[in-house]
């Protein structure tokens, strides 16, 4: 699946930094997964950063991987840290990456949330919700 709509009629992909949400939800590598679920009960995110003491995104949680770790598996949450659970390679993008190579990124590695990064800090988050929500033209809401 090519990601080139951007393109037609002159029109360019805009930077991450004009679609992503910007302060969004994360966790520190020390919480447990029992605080995990608390902190994030209400909010909308499905997949979280995971932050180190320096602010470094260090892996990527998911409400799939909690729930499969504590329902199906079993797991007291209050004995499992964020760290523990997260992804290992994180798939990140600059706030300058247009919104293309974000599509692509997200392609490639089968996920739909990614952090948006700069100077090793997270400054956003970009979701392929995020993206279709800003497809110019009908079906977009530019």
């Amino acid at each position: 699946m090519g990601h080139h709509w951007w393109k037609q009629d002159g029109v360019e992909a805009p930077p991450a930094r004009t679609v992503m949400r910007t302060n969004p939800a994360y966790v520190g590598e020390g919480e447990t997964l029992r605080e995990v679920v608390e902190r994030l009960a209400g909010t909308e995110a499905g997949e979280v950063p995971v932050l180190g003491p320096g602010g470094d995104v260090l892996g990527m949680l998911s409400q799939r991987e909690v729930i499969a770790k504590v329902v199906v598996a079993g797991v007291d949450p209050s004995t499992v840290t964020a760290r523990e659970l997260a992804t290992r390679a994180v798939v990140a993008i600059s706030p300058n990456d247009r919104v293309n190579v974000a599509l692509q990124k997200m392609h490639q590695h089968g996920v739909h949330h990614l952090p948006v990064i700069e100077h090793h800090q997270l400054v956003g988050m970009l979701t392929m919700g995020d993206i279709i929500d800003h497809i110019p033209g009908p079906g977009g809401t530019t």
